[in-house]
């Protein structure tokens, strides 16, 4: 096979892993500015349109992230330890100081929204999955993540709906872990089908590591587009099935046939609405993969990794820019809307270039204190 000598594989180690990262971010950034900005002046339906083309995020960022470690893993089996030291680490920060950071940004919102202070943000499940999911990876090979996945999932939602007529406490409680129909706290992303769908993602993140570091991008690029292609096709015949059970007279959205034929059902997370968007998040994947194998774009390239590789930064300012500063400055309706997101999301990537630039990820951690007191002392000698 002859290498080709144009795309170092090792310079570009995880791009497409990054970029895709970057471009859920952005899909991030308008859907929370719509949650306020349309929401506040009674644009429903140009809400509902901005929410129904940016749920792509989730299901892509969770999905993406369990690729990064995935990827991680195939690419250094040897150094794994160190690798799951740092994703323990990172998911310490994620669920303690992350979680308190953006719940006193969010203030705001939520005491705009009747002072329901109980959130699980999707910061929190992401946390959660890096720590469970870096110590099951090395434990169960690939064929069994998936079914392990299946398994959670299915188990998440059979509790949903077995449990929902419960008592309250108990439905409380569920909420974090599986989900609820009742929805007694403000905002969550229950662990449970959210890890399922992290895990899935480390199978991915390992067939690319794989093609990587064989310089097979093309082959890459092929296993992406059949992955999403396949995911999709599963939709479509869940959305079949979904029209002529309709047609019967059956009631599709809820129970059941609601977790699996309902593509809009975010929370708990149905089944179509993950594979719907799990697979536009794949083909998004397939598409920059293409443009960075191609050099297509690379300056855009180069900005979405930048957004990615800071991704936790980024979340947790633009909750700030792009919800809550609208909440405090409540800005009046204007048809310019699109000058208004571009100047809000223009204020975090300019913070996040500088904080790329100092190399301040180094920062998010838990475990490893010291490197607070280099910054100190970097500003006492100056």
């Amino acid at each position: 096979m002859m290498m080709n000598t144009d795309i170092p594989v090792k310079k570009k180690r995880i791009e497409v892993i990054d970029a895709g990262r970057g471009a859920a971010m952005l899909f991030v950034f308008l859907s929370h500015f719509a949650e306020f900005y349309f929401g506040y002046h009674g644009k429903t339906r140009l809400l509902d349109t901005v929410f129904n083309i940016t749920m792509i995020a989730s299901p892509s960022f969770m999905l993406i992230s369990g690729s990064m470690l995935g990827y991680l893993y195939r690419s250094n089996p040897g150094g794994y330890s160190r690798i799951r030291e740092k994703y323990m680490d990172r998911g310490l920060f994620l669920l303690i100081v992350a979680h308190v950071l953006i719940f006193i940004i969010m203030m705001p919102y939520l005491a705009y929204n009747g002072h329901n202070y109980k959130m699980l943000f999707i910061t929190d499940t992401i946390g959660f999955s890096m720590i469970a999911g870096s110590w099951l990876l090395p434990r169960l090979r690939p064929s069994l993540r998936l079914v392990l996945s299946a398994v959670l999932f299915l188990a998440s939602w059979i509790a949903v709906v077995e449990l929902s007529g419960s008592h309250q406490h108990l439905l409380f409680w569920m909420e974090p872990l599986t989900g609820n129909l009742t929805h007694q706290w403000y905002d969550v992303f229950p662990l449970l089908p959210w890890f399922a769908l992290f895990m899935s993602g480390t199978v991915i993140g390992e067939r690319i590591s794989v093609y990587f570091h064989n310089n097979q991008l093309k082959d890459m690029d092929k296993m992406l587009l059949k992955t999403a292609i396949s995911v999709m096709g599963v939709f479509v015949f869940l959305q079949v099935i979904k029209t002529i059970l309709r047609i019967k007279g059956l009631e599709v959205d809820r129970g059941y046939l609601g977790a699996l034929l309902f593509h809009g059902r975010k929370n708990p997370p149905g089944l179509s609405y993950m594979i719907f968007y799990g697979g536009s998040g794949l083909f998004m994947l397939y598409v920059l993969a293409v443009m960075i194998r191609r050099r297509v774009l690379s300056a855009f390239i180069d900005f979405l990794r930048m957004i990615g590789r800071n991704s936790l930064f980024v979340f947790i300012l633009q909750y700030f820019f792009l919800i809550s500063l609208n909440v405090l400055l409540r800005p009046c309706w204007t048809p310019l809307w699109p000058l208004l997101f571009l100047s809000e999301s223009l204020m975090v990537v300019l913070l996040t270039w500088f904080w790329d630039s100092k190399g301040y990820n180094r920062l998010l951690t838990i475990l490893h204190p010291g490197v607070w007191k280099e910054v100190v002392f970097i500003r006492k000698r100056k």
